[in-house]
């Protein structure tokens, strides 16, 4: 019911991260938890949907994993870095881009009238 994983996708090739994280998908699809320990903030971005973030022992935060991410002070404290994706957006002004999905809906066309989000 739950599965522990240490840096799972650390060493590994492009396909084989890949697939390791659909089976995961499939598992957490089934109802089984998952936590996963890693400094990859873009897997983190990308695949959780809450965190807990640490630091020299301690539980700086626990809860939604955007919620985390829009603290930068945060995860300064924890020595952890948005992922490059998030870095570029915020030079950009765009506020809660996280994911390649996020940037998208931000170059997206507003139909006039519709203000943006």
């Amino acid at each position: 019911e739950l599965l522990i994983l240490d840096e799972p996708t650390f060493g590994q090739d492009q396909r084989n991260a890949e697939e390791l994280l659909a089976l995961l998908r499939e598992l957490h699809a089934e109802g089984r938890t998952m936590v996963v320990v890693t400094h990859d903030m873009a897997l983190v971005a990308e695949h959780a949907t809450s965190v807990a973030v640490m630091s020299g022992g301690r539980l700086l935060f626990h809860g939604p994993t955007r919620a985390a991410f829009a603290r930068p002070e945060l995860l300064a404290t924890a020595r952890l870095s948005p992922p490059p994706l998030a870095q570029l957006a915020a030079r950009l002004g765009w506020q809660g881009v996280l994911t390649l999905e996020d940037a998208v809906s931000q170059l997206a066309p507003q139909p006039i009238g519709v203000p943006s989000a």
